[in-house]
């Protein structure tokens, strides 16, 4: 609709466990729509924070292989904390302060987020080339656990959510 911004862009992401996302956003929908759907090899969860049951699980029995099938399958909603996610990480932010340990969402991983929309921005610029995010590095324990799951790691990996067995 203007010059120098984009209304619609799809993102795609591959991890180096082969993991991949897909992020589709659009400033032209005339609703506000927040959803994540996760692909597991026997569940998929679907996260949408507007929808009643805001987490549901479904099983994958009614795909068949080798290919999915669009049928819709029941869901089981997941009961999840509803607490406003920016007052859980203002609340997170001045605990930090007080007990001066480091956040989990510190300035490190902030930059990182801030790498990722960078590579975003040039890929668009550029015809959507692929742009490459280099792994970043750290000791600290909850960020070793991040880069488990962000790499496919098949060790268990806490995440500070609790799920039951796909």
């Amino acid at each position: 609709m203007g010059r120098g911004v984009s209304d619609v862009t799809v993102s795609q992401f591959q991890f180096a466990g082969g993991v991949r996302a897909q992020v589709f956003v659009s400033r032209l929908r005339p609703f506000k729509e927040q959803r994540l759907v996760v692909v597991g090899s026997d569940k998929m969860a679907v996260f949408d924070e507007s929808a009643p049951d805001r987490l549901v699980t479904y099983l994958r029995r009614d795909w068949k292989y080798p290919v999915p099938t669009t049928e819709e399958a029941p869901g089981e909603p997941v009961a999840i904390d509803v607490t406003d996610p920016m007052k859980v990480e203002c609340q997170a932010f001045l605990t930090s302060l007080d007990t001066r340990q480091t956040p989990v969402s510190d300035g490190a991983e902030e930059i990182r987020v801030l790498e990722v929309l960078d590579a975003c921005e040039r890929s668009l610029s550029n015809d959507g080339i692929r742009t490459v995010v280099k792994p970043a590095v750290s000791n600290r324990p909850h960020q070793q656990e991040r880069h488990r799951l962000r790499d496919n790691d098949p060790r268990p990996v806490s995440t500070g959510m609790v799920a039951s067995p796909a």
